[in-house]
């Protein structure tokens, strides 16, 4: 096998195991060593890993990839994972079950209920780098989801430390080597640079953003459009929101930048999530949506027009009679052509199909109104086509026995030169109808999932480029056009690489340019002064911003607690019994924890030094220690800082997460001073700031903004560090601290922090309560004590004074309570001793209780102090005395922590209420997480909650398009009826809540899917108990009957769009009317135009259809060409099986099947 200089294939390995086991595999590289490869699930985390193990090091570095294969053996839907092995062995994460177990995903075999994994050992070279990422061929999308936006930053940044360290990066480039013999392995070339190779530079991948790159080189390689958006005014606008500017800002990176670009910000600009840069969508329909923002932001603008200058065609639909001279016909714009592709060979044979006329003959006669039913010519033909012509190949299709999506991967030829003359009118004014290929944007993979790239010829006179994201190499005119029609002339292997990736891709978007409008479209564009302007400033903003993180990032923050913050801490919790500790660098000016800035590299000496001139306190008088994080989930002082005098806080807490991150570091301060009794607690605020030259002058900064340390503090740290001395306590020794359980104080302040101090783990706990006597008051204590532990707040564990604290394995950092013991009056009294004490402060909860519907006003928002163990009743009794109200009133509902609003069923008082039902813990923490919100709503009843839980609740929705309802928008409404009641009752009863006049309307009930999916009217007589929960049903009405009418003249109608082939989209809310047997369907129009409240403009463009089994048949070919015509003559009237549908393009879909949601930017 040829192979690149400098990269070796090591070893390779393919491994197979069933879900949730450990299986393994072994392996010898070139060398004759076996290699170990065991995959293993990690129940705690839930994680899939990879243990690679090797016997000879030798070899250094290697670089490890894992493919996760996809059980279609579609290498696009596989999971890659790089990493690096450095020793012995390495474990590298997966996936997690989660992902693996979703039937979705696809990567376990459903029959055998295996997943097979492959493994690539390589060995690294010295241009290898482990901060770089690795784009394999076969993956889904090459991800940069985990790169810092970087393309704003140069080198220069970091001339003072990397420049020497490292040699220069470039991107790695994988690719599959196609030796029929070592099929997988991987060939890098690391020295490959698009901007040195082409002049361009690529766009970065967020995740799956690759359709969006594809389309964005496409569009700025038009020069005219690139234009239009350059000269579209956007200096008022927001850099945040604004996507013209976020566009231009693109434009402007990729024509200046020497690397590839992001394009976080202009995601940012759609509003767009983080997951949204990892969900794939339709780059057909990003290209419209685009243009429509683009057109909307330059309405009134220099720009105004000149998206539809360079995009729209028109095209004519129309019906012409064969016999008599009558013709119906509509002109239409379009911005781009869907054109079919399976079935046909070529891009000539799909535009023959585009304009293929049909003949209305025999029963399918049009009525020519004033000449009767005629024979006629339907079909359409184009007026007028675009300079820039952008073409969708049809490669998606539906279909119905898969019940889903396919891809068409037939072979589809397309020229480089297309001549469109026989297509349009010939006259003496008529533009040119040549057109030359511009671009190919090509999909590789399945319906499923896949990849987008684009070649693109940025000038139609020179070369072709392939644009993958951030990488941009030259490409061969013959060899991209054959890649790129589908399914290859000569089949290839289908086991190869190179036959799945020839199989699987396929031209999906084609650009064509008209000759004559080509010098204007690839002609150089002047980017605005104001643009370079803004955006260098932007950037010299931006890279100061990096400097100053990067700086930034060799501080630390600190955060010191000392025996007043013990003293003041009164919130106990199962985790947080000592102190409140900061998760954040944010400051409470009154709190009293200590804050310093330090840098990383400092010692603890140096530390020293620094605490000692901020607060006073004797350089030798005081002891920093450490914070642990226990195996009983408790943070307790643990280890000294004296141990590391003369070490770097960097090296201090190289193991612990808070020194690679901006979490503060949390210690406490043990003030040591001679004379002082050993049980201790002092007061730093007590000490005063030791002064320095420029204590009191405003902080000096540097340029970038980082405050610099004043040369006369630094002066004193230096002779502060010089005089601190080690104050490491005996051996054996402990810190523990000591509080005071108090029973005649007020309840929640009945725990005192009396001090600590450093004992002999030797000494017994007799020894320490002989301390407390001497030492935690004022006097000499005589009383008897009881210790105890505070092993944790849920473990109170009374201390046996005969053993020393090692053997009752008290250590740095415990907590020992003591107490007097109580009375034999008073042992009966609430909280009498330490651990009833404890288990009342973990029980208390202060719950806030928020109305669960707006028109529960005036009543508000109230906070109530309770128990965890409160019952159901005596929650709702505190909430109804708050209201006061009757308890029996008063509905629950917990709170949804994901959505952060109630959910939408209430707590049930039959299973709730009595001896046997829950407690307030159970209604809080429902998924046993304790963080949650202690939060629920309410809701006041008119009936008592036990009569309502006895009827059964019907939720409707009114329908908007009924003016008695006089609401706007559909409205929810829950109807609390007997078991045994109808449809009818439940609309009686609606009538009755919003006085319908029933003279007027009559009420009818409709089933629908998702609101928009009409299913059925629903009878009269039907009992609500057999109306279906999964369904929305809406109260809809019609006029009341002048004359007798047949119930089937009463039609639902709803609003669609087509998703594939015949099937609809529904989308709006669907609605009745009533068709008399003298409709035409011009009064039909009418009827709906009325019900559904819409403009002449509107209804104009709306067409009829008849849908049956989710399946439309068209009525009109030009909405509007059937008016004439009677109703009755054209629907199957009487027949309760179909709808009549009213097609256009909604903004809002009632999806009837499992699909990704559609791309959403929005405007500004």
């Amino acid at each position: 096998m040829k192979r690149d200089a400098g990269v070796l294939t090591t070893v390779s390995a393919s491994m197979s195991g069933y879900v949730g086991s450990t299986f393994e595999s072994t392996s010898k590289d070139v060398h004759g060593n076996v290699w170990g490869f065991v995959c293993r699930p990690d129940e705690a985390s839930g994680a899939v890993n990879l243990d690679v193990s090797r016997v000879d090091v030798t070899s250094g570095t290697l670089n490890v990839q894992i493919a996760l294969k996809h059980v279609s053996g579609n290498a696009f839907l596989n999971t890659n994972v790089a990493g690096s092995l450095v020793g012995t062995s390495a474990l590298l994460k997966v996936t997690d079950m989660p992902t693996l177990m979703d039937p979705m995903s696809g990567y376990v075999d459903s029959n055998s209920g295996k997943f097979t994994l492959e493994v690539f050992v390589w060995e690294s070279t010295a241009l290898d780098h482990s901060s770089k990422r690795f784009k394999a061929s076969g993956s889904e999308t090459s991800s940069n989801a985990a790169d810092e936006d970087e393309d704003l930053i140069g080198d220069d940044i970091f001339i003072a430390t990397l420049e020497d360290a490292l040699p220069p990066v470039q991107e790695n480039i994988v690719v599959i080597d196609e030796d029929e013999q070592n099929k997988g392995l991987l060939k890098m070339d690391l020295s490959y640079d698009s901007k040195q190779a082409t002049g361009m530079v690529g766009l970065k991948n967020q995740g799956a953003t690759c359709y969006m790159n594809s389309l964005l080189q496409t569009l700025f390689h038009l020069a005219q459009f690139r234009k239009a958006v350059y000269d579209t005014p956007t200096s008022k606008d927001d850099s945040n929101d604004s996507v013209v500017l976020a566009l231009q800002r693109v434009f402007y990176r990729l024509e200046t930048s020497q690397k590839a670009v992001s394009t976080k910000e202009l995601t940012r600009s759609f509003g767009w999530s983080h997951m949204d840069a990892f969900t794939q969508h339709d780059v057909q329909e990003l290209y419209r949506i685009l243009c429509d923002r683009l057109e909307e932001k330059m309405k009134g603008t220099p720009a105004d027009g000149l998206i539809k200058q360079m995009f729209e065609g028109k095209v004519k639909s129309f019906i012409s009679c064969v016999n008599v001279p009558c013709e119906s016909s509509r002109l239409e714009s379009f911005y781009d052509l869907q054109l079919d592709v399976k079935g046909l060979q070529n891009l000539d044979s799909s535009f023959q199909k585009y304009i293929e006329v049909e003949m209305l003959d025999g029963e399918n006669q049009y009525d020519a109104k004033d000449y009767g039913k005629q024979d006629a010519k339907k079909g359409l033909a184009f007026e007028s086509l675009p300079p820039i012509l952008n073409i969708q190949l049809k490669r998606f299709e539906y279909d119905p026995l898969r019940d889903g999506m396919v891809k068409i991967h037939d072979r589809f030829e397309f020229p480089v030169r297309l001549d469109l003359s026989q297509y349009v009118p010939n006259t003496s004014e008529a533009p040119s109808s040549i057109y030359q290929l511009h671009s190919i944007l090509v999909h590789s993979g399945d319906v499923h999932g896949g990849h987008y790239y684009v070649y693109v010829r940025p000038r139609l006179d020179k070369d072709w480029y392939k644009f993958d994201d951030d990488m941009i190499t030259s490409a061969d005119e013959t060899a991209l056009l054959e890649g790129s029609y589908g399914q290859p002339r000569t089949p290839v292997h289908p086991t190869t690489s190179l036959g799945r990736v020839l199989s699987c891709s396929s031209a999906y978007m084609l650009v064509y340019l008209r000759e004559d409008a080509c010098p204007s479209i690839t002609e150089p564009v002047v980017i605005p002064h104001a643009l370079q302007e803004r955006f260098q400033a932007e950037e010299t903003a931006e890279i100061r911003r990096k400097r100053q993180k990067m700086r930034e990032e060799s501080f630390c923050h600190l955060r010191i607690a000392t025996d007043e913050t013990l003293e003041k801490f009164q919130k106990i919790t199962r985790q947080n019994d000592l102190c409140s500790l900061p998760k954040g660098i944010k400051f409470n000016s009154n709190s009293t924890i200590i804050r310093l800035k330090i840098q990383r590299s400092w010692t603890v000496r140096q530390l020293y030094a620094l605490l000692h001139i901020k607060t006073g306190i004797p350089i030798n008088g005081m002891r920093l220690w450490k914070f642990a994080f226990r195996q009983n989930k408790t943070t307790r002082p643990d280890e000294l800082l004296d141990a590391w005098l003369d070490s770097s806080l960097q090296l201090v807490y190289a193991d612990e997460v808070e020194i690679h991150s901006s979490k503060p570091i949390p210690l406490f301060l043990e003030i040591v001073l001679p004379d002082f009794p050993i049980l201790k607690k002092v007061n730093w605020s007590d000490f005063n700031p030791i002064p320095y030259e420029e204590i009191n002058a405003a902080p000096e900064v540097d340029d970038d903004g980082i405050e610099l340390i004043p040369a006369g503090l630094i002066t004193l740290v230096e002779e502060a560090a010089a005089e601190r001395g080690s104050m490491m306590p005996p051996k054996d020794s402990i810190l523990i601290f000591v509080k005071f359980y108090d029973t005649s104080r007020p309840l929640g302040e009945r725990l005192v922090y009396v001090g600590n101090m450093i004992l002999p783990s030797t000494n017994t706990a007799e020894d320490v309560i002989q301390i407390i006597q001497e030492h935690a008051f004022d006097k000499l204590l005589e009383e008897e004590i009881d210790l105890y532990e505070q092993v944790q707040p849920e473990a109170i564990n009374k201390l046996d004074l005969t053993l020393t604290l090692a053997e009752s394995d008290i250590q740095t950092g415990d907590i020992v309570v003591f107490q007097f013991p109580p009375e034999e009056d008073n042992v009966d009294e609430d909280y009498a001793t330490v651990p009833d004490y404890f288990t009342y402060l973990l029980d208390r909860v202060d719950v806030t209780f928020i109305p669960r519907f707006e028109d529960d006003a005036p009543f508000t928002t109230f906070i109530l102090h309770l128990f965890f163990s409160d019952s159901y009743d005596t929650v709702v009794a505190a909430v109804a005395n708050s209201l006061k109200m009757d308890p029996l009133h008063i509905r629950l509902y917990q709170h949804n922590t994901l959505e952060n609003a109630p959910k939408s069923n209430a707590i049930r008082h039959s299973k709730s209420s009595g001896a046997s039902g829950v407690c307030l813990k159970n209604l809080l923490f429902t998924d046993r997480n304790e963080k949650q919100v202690a939060k629920l709503y309410y809701e006041r009843l008119d009936d008592s909650i036990i009569e309502i839980e006895r009827k059964k609740n019907l939720p409707l929705r009114l329908s908007p398009h009924v003016s008695a309802f006089k609401i706007d928008v559909i409205d929810r409404i829950d109807l609390h009826l007997e078991p045994t009641s109808t449809v009818e009752s439940a609309l009686a009863e609606i009538v009755r809540r919003h006085d319908i006049d029933i003279r007027v309307l009559e009420l009818r009930l409709l089933e629908t899917r998702d609101i928009s999916m009409l299913l059925r009217e629903v009878p009269g007589i039907t009992p609500v108990t057999h109306l279906l929960s999964h369904s929305a049903y809406i109260v809809d009405a019609i006029p009341k009957a002048v004359r007798a009418l047949t119930m089937h003249s009463v039609v639902g109608v709803m609003h669609f769009s087509y998703s594939h082939d015949a099937f609809i989209s529904a989308h709006h809310i669907p609605g009745l009317i009533v068709i008399d047997d003298n409709d035409t369907f011009q009064s039909l129009r009418s009827k709906i135009q009325a019900k559904f409240n819409v403009s002449d403009e509107v209804i104009a463009k709306w067409k009829l259809a008849i849908i049956v089994d989710n399946k439309a048949t068209p009525l009109e070919t030009i909405p509007g060409d059937l008016d004439s015509e009677l109703v009755y003559d054209k629907l199957p009237i009487g027949d309760g099986r179909w709808f009549l549908g009213v097609e256009y393009h909604g903004t809002t879909k009632g999806e009837t099947r499992r699909k990704d949601n559609g791309i959403k930017i929005r405007s500004n």
